[in-house]
């Protein structure tokens, strides 16, 4: 089994591998992400190139997820597991418009996203008494009003995205149980069964469910991303330290066929059993994931699985895909623009990024 010290090697050689670009290269992408400010303080705010924040609002505790609205005038922002609160965003001021809560008996796992053109937002959502995901389902033009609930199709939903069409739910049920009154415990250790689920927008009704095979299925699928021909990019995290290094960065095909990208450089020890985030870029044909245990981004080719870059920058959590390449930062206030195996750094900000973002 690797050492510290080869998977520290091995990301010292892909920082060597990688070619940096100054910064006036190109335009730097707008973004909307959470943060910390003295490792404690959470905000939100807006980035456009510069250090400080154009703008930024404080929040009562940690978000983890950020979801534009199509119109992009405005986003959400959900709070991160076991969290019950949701807060909506007017871009322009940059002023909270209004909070909404999780159902009674319901928490939430930090993601949704904006669906039937705007008119519904989607949430996935414990219940926690049941031990069952499902996904709870908003009326944007209500004030977020609950108005329904659907099964997940299995326990721990975390991320959640939709096809090109925008008639299918796609969701990563993680497998993980867990209750707001033990905080982030695992409350079935060992008993991980993850899939990714498509439901169907229109109805509610779990379409397909992908699941890993048994030597996989310590991995915990978290966080997905649409690929060109309607193809998934999916990041796992391990939930067992039983020695052996397993894969963390998949495909699965709209057939349900599953295949395991090529590891990066050193091999999937580097990213020390955790994927953070992952992303395409806007055409479909590239995947990145990030590593914040291994503080390195992975860079993919998805129709070969060739690993085309790994790409470092301390405690890298938040990914996402630009027209060219791809925006991440990290947990000690970088931002870095990635375009195929290049790099430029875009600026180094005085608080701390949370876990994911969005380009407006």
């Amino acid at each position: 089994m690797p050492t510290r010290r080869d998977i520290l090697r091995a990301a010292a050689a892909a920082a060597a591998a990688m070619v940096a670009r100054p910064a006036a290269a190109a335009a730097s992408p707008q973004v909307v992400a959470p943060f910390l400010r003295d490792g404690l303080l959470p905000g939100l705010g807006r980035w456009s190139g510069h250090a400080a924040p154009d703008a930024h609002l404080d929040l009562p505790a940690r978000v983890h997820a950020v979801a534009m609205h199509p119109d992009a005038a405005r986003c959400v922002a959900v709070a991160r597991r076991p969290g019950r609160f949701g807060v909506a965003v007017d871009l322009a001021r940059f002023e909270q418009s209004l909070a909404f809560e999780s159902t009674p008996g319901r928490h939430f796992f930090g993601h949704g996203l904006f669906a039937g053109g705007g008119d519904l937002f989607l949430t996935t959502e414990n219940d926690y008494e049941a031990g069952r995901g499902v996904i709870g389902v908003r009326d944007v033009r209500r004030g977020f009003r609950a108005v329904a609930e659907w099964p997940s199709g299995g326990v721990g939903p975390h991320d959640l995205v939709t096809s090109a069409d925008g008639r299918t739910l796609i969701v990563a049920n993680g497998g993980i149980d867990m209750r707001p009154d033990t905080g982030r415990a695992k409350l079935n250790e060992g008993l991980i069964a993850s899939s990714i689920a498509r439901i169907a927008i229109g109805s509610g009704r779990l379409e397909a469910l992908t699941t890993l095979d048994e030597a996989m299925a310590s991995l915990s699928i978290r966080h997905l991303a649409v690929l060109a021909e309607g193809a998934v990019a999916f990041g796992c995290q391990e939930t067992e330290r039983d020695g052996m290094v397993r894969p963390l960065v998949g495909i699965v095909g709209i057939d349900g066929d599953r295949r395991w990208l090529e590891p990066p450089p050193g091999g999937w020890a580097v990213m020390a059993g955790y994927v953070g985030g992952v992303a395409a870029d806007e055409a479909g044909r590239l995947v990145a994931a990030t590593s914040p245990l291994g503080s390195l981004c992975g860079v993919w080719d998805a129709a070969s699985g060739r690993c085309l870059a790994a790409v470092p920058l301390a405690d890298c959590c938040a990914v996402a895909g630009l027209a060219q390449g791809f925006v991440m930062t990290g947990g000690h206030g970088g931002m870095v623009a990635i375009d195929g195996a290049e790099a430029r750094p875009l600026l180094q900000a005085d608080i701390g990024f949370d876990n994911h973002l969005a380009v407006v």
